[in-house]
């Protein structure tokens, strides 16, 4: 049977949480990790019961490796941030964790794969 990566090289945009009802929510457009990136990301993982939780420096692999634009991620003078990897540092911990998650989520197989 073949294997289908799911995904692969594709990035896609992803609304922050709260920001659904927004006129111009914040978005960052994330692309899912290949093999090698998502055991970067997994090194030094935190188990928690059931699953395991990302460490801070997977967190940041993470989002090094997976945040390809954004929009609408503005300072407290409302000018637009540029998507950068030094600029990640300034959004909060949680939408940090929230981006990670989601990136490490859109880099694992497909349901039909993993039943293989």
């Amino acid at each position: 049977m073949s294997l289908t990566l799911k995904g692969a090289l594709n990035a896609e945009w992803y609304t922050l949480d709260g920001q659904d009802g927004d006129d111009n929510p914040a978005r960052v457009k994330l692309k899912p990790l290949n093999g090698e990136q998502v055991d970067r990301v997994m090194e030094g993982a935190i188990l928690e019961g059931s699953g395991a939780g990302l460490s801070s420096r997977g967190v940041k692999s993470a989002l090094r490796d997976g945040i390809t634009d954004w929009e609408n991620i503005l300072d407290e003078n409302g000018t637009d941030i540029e998507c950068k990897f030094t600029n990640h540092q300034w959004l909060s911990w949680s939408s940090r964790s929230e981006l990670a998650t989601v990136i490490i989520n859109r880099s694992n197989l497909n349901e039909e794969d993993q039943k293989n």
